[in-house]
């Protein structure tokens, strides 16, 4: 027997011993059962004994995903549980407005500009490490009065002195904090960004330390879900301070920025993994943003790039992925993800495939034609 095939017959039998445990204590299987129930917790962890602490939750956090549903609920459009969201824009901009609209239109159930929310709502922590308490609750209460929102236990808000989450230290505070919220939360919101890490945000390994404690938090904490607003460079237009390490580990990236020349104020530029890219016109009506112009979408751009694609590859039948397919599309204005989501569009429909580049290591890609009828 393989190892593979040895290691699917031991998930298994992992997943009906889990399954088990559950029916033994008589109690629905669910991810809010597992967390409000410690003994259920402790059973659950005998059986993944012997494995060492980071196998244990990957292999926990596998096995949940598949037996526990709503592990993986979507609390917007543009978040899943167990990930995180940026907001980006350079200093007052607004974006702190934006993180407060959102964080109030989750707990209400209520839609988010043009994004969907859970309409029963969820649990937000709104962390807040910039500006006063008193100037904080004051923002909130006229935003909630603009929006109709009446303020419940289901938006929670805590003013923090620095709170390093890429330390042991900061990680027990953000526990204890989170035990004396009256419910729970789903969401937590982080503004801004560098009141939370302990590192220089301009370092890579400072962000990758970073973004990978907000990854042991999403499943410590089981299935809780992070905004996090982040300041842009120095230039417009710029991403987050840093690099692209916490750009690529966002579910979605919100770029808040000038609109200059355009009948509204702001646009901003959402890139998600699981959305279109697409740009809003926004107005700050204080003390909430409004959608001044129907969304605008990129997929046009991916249809032109979705044809140079595959032109290109009919004169040559495969290229590097950089150097000779997005340069490419630099060439016709188009930006490096609509050429990428073409990509991925290509290849999920099998008309291309992409591979590691021969001879080449790190991230080269090599794109080839599929040669079948249609391709």
């Amino acid at each position: 027997m393989s190892q593979e095939n040895q290691d699917r017959q031991w998930e298994s039998q992992v997943e009906e011993e889990i399954r088990k445990v559950f029916r033994e204590a008589d109690i629905p299987l669910g991810i809010e059962s597992f967390k409000n129930h410690p003994e259920i917790q402790r059973k659950v962890i005998e059986i993944l004994n012997p494995l060492p602490g980071e196998d244990q939750i990957i292999l926990l956090e596998h096995i949940m995903g598949r037996l526990l549903p709503d592990i993986d609920y979507y609390v917007t459009d543009i978040l899943r549980a167990k990930g995180y969201i940026t907001i980006i824009g350079q200093r007052k901009k607004g974006k702190s407005f934006l993180a407060m609209q959102l964080a109030l239109s989750l707990s209400a159930g209520r839609e988010w500009l043009t994004t969907r929310v859970k309409p029963e709502g969820v649990r937000v922590l709104y962390l807040n490490y910039e500006i006063s308490h008193e100037k904080f609750l004051e923002r909130i209460q006229d935003m909630a009065n603009a929006m109709r929102i009446p303020l419940n236990d289901n938006f929670m808000v805590r003013s923090v002195e620095k709170l390093p989450l890429d330390t042991e230290e900061g990680r027990g505070k953000l526990a204890e904090i989170i035990e004396s919220c009256p419910q729970r939360p789903q969401v937590i919101v982080l503004d801004p960004r560098y009141g939370f890490m302990s590192g220089d945000e301009n370092q890579t390994k400072d962000m990758t330390v970073f973004v990978d404690s907000l990854k042991q938090l999403e499943n410590v904490l089981g299935g809780m879900s992070f905004v996090v607003v982040a300041h842009a460079g120095k230039n417009e237009g710029k991403g987050a301070r840093g690099n692209s390490v916490f750009e690529d580990g966002a579910e979605t990236l919100l770029t808040l920025r000038d609109a200059k020349g355009k009948s509204y104020e702001k646009e901003l530029l959402m890139i998600g993994r699981d959305i279109e890219e697409t740009t809003l016109g926004l107005d700050l009506k204080y003390p909430v943003f409004c959608v001044k112009n129907p969304e605008i979408t990129d997929r046009p751009k991916v249809e032109r790039a979705r044809v140079l694609i595959q032109e290109l590859l009919r004169t040559k039948p495969d290229g590097d992925l950089r150097k000779t397919v997005v340069r490419a599309g630099a060439a016709s204005n188009l930006s490096t993800n609509v050429m990428h989501k073409a990509l991925d569009q290509l290849k999920a429909e099998g008309l291309i495939t992409i591979e590691p580049a021969p001879g080449m290591a790190g991230n080269h890609k090599w794109v080839k034609l599929v040669q079948a009828p249609g391709g």
